[in-house]
């Protein structure tokens, strides 16, 4: 046996044990970077709900700045020391806020699913240096369900973490079901190539 098929052999044995072994779910939340929410015009002392990614577009006129914003990204409500309610959001340029009562727009914890998802996905149950620390998940879209990390710090900013299912789903399914029986198949036909030169009979002369 040539040194290039051991390394082959070997090779495939390594990549065939990390695709059947390796959690992606796990390497993915660990692999993914905490993103900042931006420096919020009013004092934060506590998260109600947060959006990573709105599905609706939010257009209004901000009093404060004095123009209308559109928000397309991340939405924070939160509430201030005062007790005051506002629904925060990312211009991508900055960050506005509208006070008033928007628990309308606030679903209901889904405590089940959270609790399925930061399994899944291995997030930690606490964070050190964290003021509040908590979890947003949606399992309605099955496969396409989603989880939400947020964490809060003592000067009310606010960073966060969001990971979904299916595009993890699809290439483990993927690395599984396709590129494991190829390498598989590889290490084999090495294997039986290897079989073969040795016990092939030696060409007789004339």
């Amino acid at each position: 046996m040539n040194k290039r098929n051991v390394f082959l052999i070997a090779a495939c044995a390594i990549l065939v044990l990390l695709v059947y072994t390796l959690d992606l779910f796990k390497l993915n939340y660990r692999m993914t970077d905490w993103s900042g929410f931006g420096d919020a015009p009013v004092a934060i002392s506590h998260v109600e709900y947060f959006v990573a990614d709105t599905l609706n577009v939010l257009g209004y006129t901000d009093h404060v700045l004095g123009e209308q914003v559109t928000c397309t990204e991340a939405v924070a409500f939160v509430e201030t020391d005062e007790g005051e309610l506002y629904r925060c959001c990312d211009t991508r340029n900055e960050i506005s806020c509208i006070e008033g009562d928007f628990s309308s727009d606030i679903p209901p914890v889904d405590e089940e699913c959270v609790s399925e998802l930061t399994r899944i996905f291995g997030v930690p149950a606490s964070l050190a240096n964290a003021k509040e620390y908590q979890f947003y998940g949606s399992c309605s879209g099955g496969r396409f369900a989603e989880l939400t990390v947020v964490q809060l710090d003592d000067n009310g900013k606010i960073q966060w973490k969001h990971v979904r299912v299916d595009p993890i789903q699809i290439t483990t399914s993927v690395l599984r079901c396709v590129l494991g029986p190829i390498l598989l198949f590889v290490i084999l036909w090495v294997v039986y190539g290897i079989y073969q030169r040795r016990n092939a009979e030696p060409v007789r002369r004339f």
